[in-house]
């Protein structure tokens, strides 16, 4: 052990990092189609797999130019399986769909004819969804900051501001102090917040006379089972158990 080890000074390490070995292109190419037979990729993916795995730069193109012809990689073939996931799993709008193929650097002809493939209906009534849902948890001071937060959450999915002040605006107009979501606005007074969802008539006085019945029936059935001369309820013994210690004579 003392022949692997050295002293170091300064900045050296004790035990260097292994640098890994470049693949060769051969390598390369077996493991990207690897790659893409198990999930799509994209023509950008694949270069920056090359780049990770220090490839000779002179041979990207030609790895490339393989995998394409044998349809291992077709940018217009990812585009739509990119536009049906984001839009049924994530649930995004159009907006953030081509934000997240243009990081992907596909060119814009083809974003167009997959973002084209999406029914425009279908997309209207996700986000209607996800805005009445959000309506249920979101925490308002009243109507207006209420469609404030409303519109930020729906435009940061991706979804056209214009679309997205319309169905707002539908929304808060069958909205009040308790909606048709359930949503309830809280007035803030200082660190605390007074919820002004209002109570059916005598729901309180009905509560509030359960509770007095349960306690009082309660306090009756302690009274009861209490006995008059020990003061002991019932089932429980006066005397105490001395257990002795192992090894001790009991005192």
């Amino acid at each position: 052990m003392a022949k692997l080890t050295k002293r170091i000074s300064g900045n050296e390490t004790a035990f260097p990092r292994r640098e890994k070995a470049a693949k060769t292109p051969e390598q390369a190419l077996r493991l990207l189609m690897n790659l893409c037979a198990k999930s799509e990729k994209c023509t950008s993916d694949a270069r920056k797999a090359l780049y990770r795995w220090g490839v000779d730069p002179s041979a990207h193109e030609s790895i490339i130019r393989k995998l394409t012809e044998q349809k291992f990689i077709d940018d217009t073939r990812y585009a739509a399986a990119y536009v049906r996931e984001k839009a049924t799993l994530s649930r995004w709008g159009s907006y953030k769909i081509r934000s997240g193929l243009r990081t992907k650097q596909i060119s814009e002809e083809t974003i167009a004819e997959a973002v084209a493939q999406l029914d425009a209906h279908d997309m209207s009534g996700k986000l209607e969804e996800q805005l009445r849902r959000k309506m249920r948890t979101v925490k308002a001071k009243n109507s207006y900051d209420l469609r404030t937060k409303l519109l930020r959450y729906g435009a940061g999915l991706g979804f056209d501001f214009s679309e997205v002040n319309d169905l707002v605006e539908r929304l808060i107009q069958h909205t009040d102090s308790v909606g048709d979501s359930g949503h309830c606005f809280k007035k803030s007074h200082g660190n605390h917040h007074i919820n002004t969802r209002k109570h059916r008539p005598g729901t309180h006085m009905l509560r509030t006379g359960r509770q007095k019945e349960r306690r009082r029936r309660t306090s009756q059935e302690s009274r009861e089972n209490v006995h008059p001369e020990s003061g002991h309820t019932r089932g429980e013994s006066s005397c105490r158990v001395i257990v002795p210690f192992p090894g001790r004579n009991p005192v």
